[in-house]
């Protein structure tokens, strides 16, 4: 009786097999994890970026006035004011309330070398006493921050650039002022 096997070369030849089988999975799970890398890194730039850009478009569409002042750290470089007048519950016999507000921007330093944005926002009654004051950070990532006021069509141009691990992402707002607004 003659035992039968398996010979070198089929040996070798299931062992190549295999290895090609396991290198190909093995670049599929390897790419599957960069590209899910880089697509939550664009994911989180595009999202700070229109954080930054919904916070500030929004408070100056609400601004009588707007101040802005050059990009330092620490340092609020853009202000915006803004009066909220609402009806009493009586409105036969009281005043209507009003709420001075007072929003200002803040750049701040962040560990990983980029900046955060801070935004303060304060409100004050008609006698000047402060009734609201809350601040929060609305972006993180923040590379660079330019603010532009046209003159030839009235709107105010806001670019933001965020990074996040090797992904830039660069957005432009173009925001056009409250009727009657000065900045």
């Amino acid at each position: 009786m003659r035992e039968r096997g398996f010979t070198a070369i089929e040996l070798i030849m299931v062992l190549a097999i295999i290895a090609i089988i396991a290198m190909g999975a093995t670049m599929s799970v390897f790419q599957l994890i960069t590209v899910s890398r880089q697509n939550n890194d664009i994911s989180t730039a595009v999202r700070h970026a229109q954080n930054t850009g919904h916070w500030i478009s929004r408070d100056t569409l609400m601004a009588e006035s707007v101040t802005t002042d050059t990009l330092n750290i620490n340092h609020a470089f853009i202000t915006l004011n803004w009066t909220n007048y609402s009806a009493p519950e009586d409105k036969h016999n009281e005043p209507p309330h009003v709420v001075y507000h007072k929003v200002y921007y803040i750049l701040r330093s962040s560990a990983n070398s980029l900046y955060r944005i801070e935004r303060n926002h304060v409100g004050f009654d008609k006698d000047g006493n402060e009734i609201e004051n809350e601040s929060a950070y609305i972006a993180d990532n923040i590379n660079d921050i330019d603010y532009t006021w046209q003159t030839n069509n009235g709107t105010w141009i806001l670019t933001i650039v965020t990074e996040a691990g090797k992904q830039n992402v660069t957005r432009e707002y173009q925001v056009a002022p409250r009727v009657g607004a000065t900045y």
